[in-house]
């Protein structure tokens, strides 16, 4: 499929009455493109995680000591986890 000979490729359906060319050649720059994040990549923003104790994390009627602690290092192995992660994807053509 990657190979040079299969880029100027004509084929024919089985059902079609003239052959077309392959798009392995656009598929390949593409891939290759991406493989090296030269489009299509993914940047990870922000990145938060606290455990879920039932209370609402943006609520503003809760004290200090109720917010639960943003990104703490270290969680029990049966903790309930929230994690939020904020990412976009660029695009260069």
């Amino acid at each position: 499929m990657l190979q040079d000979a299969w880029f100027d490729a004509q084929v024919k359906a089985p059902r079609a009455p003239e052959t077309t060319g392959t798009a392995n050649k656009a598929f390949a720059e593409r891939l290759s493109a991406w493989t090296f994040q030269e489009i299509g990549v993914l940047k990870v923003g922000k990145v938060q995680h606290y455990l879920n104790e039932g209370k609402v994390k943006e609520s503003t009627n809760l004290t200090v000591s109720e917010r639960p602690e943003i990104n703490p290092i270290m969680y029990r192995i049966k903790n309930d986890v929230v994690s939020v992660i904020s990412y976009f994807q660029t695009f260069f053509c």
